[in-house]
């Protein structure tokens, strides 16, 4: 007899990974546990909202749509995560506002992919900024699909949070490994540009050329995953690494 499947399973799966890829490969064995065929996961983490090339994607749908998706842009214009940003509790595919020409084009291309017709979308937002969107897809009919939003709606929104949760551990993970690894003349230069400094004034504080002051702060952006030198030093006063005033 097989083994019986229960949700905190499901979710003991996820907290075992120890990356985003470790992660997909969970939510891929467990999504059909669930009732549903694919699952996917896009999130903005603390200090990126509004980045499109922040945004975190952990979901069982297929490698190509992904890449496509993601060439596109199209988290920006992708009428269910705007629906989603709007609302507090899950949105039904089926309610969306009709789309503009972009929606239209975003759906037709998905069901090009063999992306499922019905979705449900969880918003999920915590307090350091960090927003994710959480989708469960199937292709069944109206009355299958409400059937099974109605069985598993709890679920669901639990298998939602985990998700969430631990893409945020897991890039704290990251950056903590990142951070321990910044040299003391790394540091130095983030506090001082966390005062106020120009690379400039940063040269001729610390006695060395301004060329050589870029070269540290492109490491530390590197290992901090950072857009530029003003997010690294925001990355870096949120973990406690320099301070703020």
């Amino acid at each position: 007899m097989g083994e019986i499947f229960a949700p905190a399973m499901g979710l003991e799966r996820l907290d075992r990974a120890r990356s985003l890829s470790n992660l997909r490969v969970a939510l891929r064995d467990i999504v059909h546990e669930y009732n549903v065929e694919h699952a996917g996961y896009w999130g903005v983490p603390p200090l990126a909202e509004g980045d499109t090339q922040a945004w975190v994607p952990v979901s069982t749908l297929p490698e190509a749509w992904l890449r496509h998706y993601a060439a596109a842009d199209y988290v920006r214009i992708d009428p269910v995560v705007r629906a989603a940003r709007q609302a507090i509790g899950p949105v039904d595919w089926r309610d969306l506002p009709p789309a503009d020409a972009a929606g239209r084009r975003i759906a037709a291309e998905a069901r090009e992919f063999g992306i499922p017709r019905q979705g449900l979308s969880f918003p999920i937002r915590g307090s350091g900024g960090d927003f994710g969107v959480f989708s469960v897809m199937a292709d069944v009919a109206d009355a299958a699909w409400d059937a099974l939003k109605q069985g598993r709606l709890l679920d669901w929104l639990t298998l939602a949070q985990a998700i969430h949760r631990r893409v945020l551990d897991i890039g704290a993970a990251q950056m903590r490994g990142g951070l321990g690894k910044l040299s003391p003349r790394e540091r130095d230069i983030l506090q001082l540009i966390a005062h106020g400094l120009t690379s400039d004034e940063v040269s001729a504080e610390l006695g060395i050329s301004e060329r050589v002051v870029r070269g540290y702060l492109q490491g530390c952006r590197n290992k901090l995953n950072a857009r530029n030198s003003t997010h690294a030093v925001a990355r870096a006063v949120k973990l406690g690494l320099v301070s703020a005033n």
